[in-house]
């Protein structure tokens, strides 16, 4: 559903950015960015959404994550992968999805398919 059709029901939509594992030259993989990071940045990016919901006038406990393509993995991972997340980030904020969702997350990644889930080995 597009984003304006969201809008007109009453949703407020956010894209943010992820690092994606692409060199300066367009090559991949980078060397430095695994699936890993993409997923660290999606989990900061939600955690950032509900620090400043008051500020946004949104209820923090209404987002969701979502997303297309690579995108719909990465947000399931923003639930499901609890352990996965930067060093420096403000931990108590942890409750991103609903409960009922919650209480799927995986200990460990061994649903997702072997060339993702050997970057989370090292974990």
């Amino acid at each position: 559903m597009p984003r304006t059709s969201l809008c007109r029901k009453g949703f407020v939509t956010f894209s943010f950015s992820y690092r994606l594992s692409v060199n300066e030259d367009g090559t991949v993989p980078h060397p430095a960015i695994t699936p890993v990071e993409s997923v660290k940045d999606a989990r900061s990016a939600l955690r950032w959404l509900k620090l400043e919901a008051e500020n946004w006038n949104i209820d923090p406990e209404k987002v969701v994550a979502a997303g297309q393509s690579a995108g719909g993995p990465l947000a399931m991972s923003t639930a499901l992968l609890d352990r996965i997340n930067e060093s420096s980030e403000y931990l108590e904020m942890e409750k991103f999805v609903g409960s009922e969702f919650r209480k799927y997350r995986a200990e460990t990644p061994e649903f997702l398919p072997f060339p993702i889930r050997k970057w989370f080995n090292a974990i």
